[in-house]
């Protein structure tokens, strides 16, 4: 089957549906999330996709939401072709601005065609490995029966200090304490960023989640962008990490690309990393 995915998207939801043996058909991203209208195009070239793959709240890796106005022409583009539209959501609540953007599910006003997948590993902690699932409640047995299928069940202890946590209350304190935090993390990336690598890269600047998408212009070994997966083994011998851009395209569309993660490290350690990650790579242009 033929399965739309977001070019870049994240590699586990790419890797979940070519483990069925579904092929993949990348749709560009830019700053209002997925193209739709490319979408369209590329469906009408390579056929209807059975499924549309998105995340389209701080998309991961991009950071990226998608408008509102492309969150109703996916929807009424999924109708006319009857195609599956799962909504992968998990950093909703991390926005850093008080309006939301409402969401597919909401939009969707209970389609049966769309799955919005949720989580709570990433709004209370990342071991709990609990989420949830919105969609019309006509499918849940559907849904009982494929989750058996593939785990039997979530960790019941897990479950058990989700339900305990929520019912205590702290969910709001806490999610709201996130986004402050976050946000100032987000900051001093890019100051970081601004202060090593405003002569050779560009980034994203989402208003919410986990992530920047970086893609360098420069600092190669020729004066051009260098390839992040070689630059990766470079970075680790100077005690830093990132995700390669290719990581996230079937296809390996990102070479010049990569993703840093800014939830999980206090800011001068960000400070740090960034300046580390700019000396990895001057000593690749100069080992050329």
């Amino acid at each position: 089957d033929l399965v739309a995915v977001e070019s870049p998207t994240y590699t586990n939801g790419s890797a979940t549906a070519l483990s069925y043996r579904a092929r993949l058909l990348e749709v560009p991203v830019d700053h209002e999330g997925m193209v739709v209208d490319e979408l369209r195009a590329l469906g009408e070239r390579h056929g209807r996709p059975k499924v549309i793959y998105t995340i389209p709240t701080f998309q991961n890796p991009s950071g990226a939401t998608m408008s509102v106005s492309r969150r109703e022409a996916l929807l009424e583009l999924a109708r006319e072709w009857g195609s599956v539209v799962v909504d992968d959501d998990p950093y909703r609540m991390l926005g850093f601005a008080e309006e939301e953007v409402p969401s597919l599910h909401e939009l969707a006003d209970g389609d049966p065609l769309v799955f919005s997948v949720r989580t709570f590993s990433k709004i209370i902690a990342p071991g709990l490995r609990v989420g949830w699932v919105d969609a019309d409640p006509s499918l849940q047995p559907l849904l009982i029966n494929a989750k058996q299928a593939m785990d039997t069940c979530t960790n019941l202890p897990m479950q058990r200090l989700v339900a305990a946590f929520l019912r205590a209350g702290h969910l709001e304190e806490h999610v709201a304490a996130q986004r402050v935090e976050y946000r100032r993390r987000k900051e001093a990336m890019q100051q970081a960023l601004s202060e090593h690598f405003s002569d050779i890269a560009r980034w994203t600047d989402p208003e919410g989640g986990f992530f920047l998408w970086v893609t360098l212009e420069g600092g190669g070994p020729d004066g051009g962008a260098p390839d992040t997966e070689e630059l990766f083994p470079v970075a680790l011998e100077e005690g830093v990490a990132y995700i390669p851009g290719n990581a996230f395209s079937a296809e390996g569309r990102f070479p010049d690309a990569l993703r840093l993660c800014f939830a999980s490290t206090p800011p001068d350690r960000i400070h740090e990393g960034v300046r580390r990650l700019r000396t990895a790579l001057d000593r690749m242009g100069a080992a050329a």
